[in-house]
């Protein structure tokens, strides 16, 4: 999971969590001297970005990303306007984190459109794709699933033959969705 931090007139708190592709609107107040926005550190030596960094760490996620995406799908232009807000602080690997989700929701978004329209082959190759997101650096390193509960849901349900987990998971996949043409 990766957190991303907002400045408030009572004090600094969490705004949102990278999870399953979205930003959950949750907000914690941190105990005095866990963060300083200021000194870009975190008592737990956490290294955070601010807003002014951010495009140009997205973007060398986007250009180092080594798995391509869908035919027909590209990346964001820009991280979404809300991580860029002057107050936000995150964690060094959100945008790493947007980047991994980007990816997920355009192969989850694929494969549903291919099992839609019935093709099994492509389809299953599409799944394959998504089941290799457990492989990548962002999962194995930031992704907390320690139980597969995410997996088994998601990736597992669907191998079973039940797409809904990536259904529900795409439904979730709001910067996606902005970045898509209508």
């Amino acid at each position: 999971m990766s957190t991303i931090l907002k400045k408030s007139a009572t004090g600094l708190g969490v705004v949102g969590v990278i999870s399953l592709g979205v930003v959950a609107a949750v907000i914690v107040s941190l105990s005095a001297g866990a963060a300083s926005a200021e000194t870009g550190t975190k008592s737990d030596e956490t290294q955070w970005i601010a807003p002014e960094a951010a495009p140009e760490i997205f973007n060398r996620s986007v250009e180092t990303f080594t798995e391509p995406l869908p035919d027909g799908i590209s990346w964001p232009e820009a991280l979404s306007p809300d991580l860029l807000e002057e107050d936000v602080r995150m964690e060094k690997e959100v945008p790493l984190a947007v980047t991994s989700f980007y990816w997920l929701c355009a192969w989850e978004d694929t494969y549903l459109q291919q099992l839609g329209a019935g093709d099994v082959e492509a389809s299953k190759a599409s799944l394959e794709t998504i089941d290799s997101f457990v492989d990548m650096p962002f999962y194995k390193n930031h992704f907390d699933d320690p139980e597969m509960v995410w997996y088994n849901a998601v990736i597992g349900a669907a191998k079973a033959g039940d797409p809904s987990g990536i259904q529900s998971n795409l439904d979730g996949c709001h910067y996606y969705w902005a970045n898509q043409p209508s």
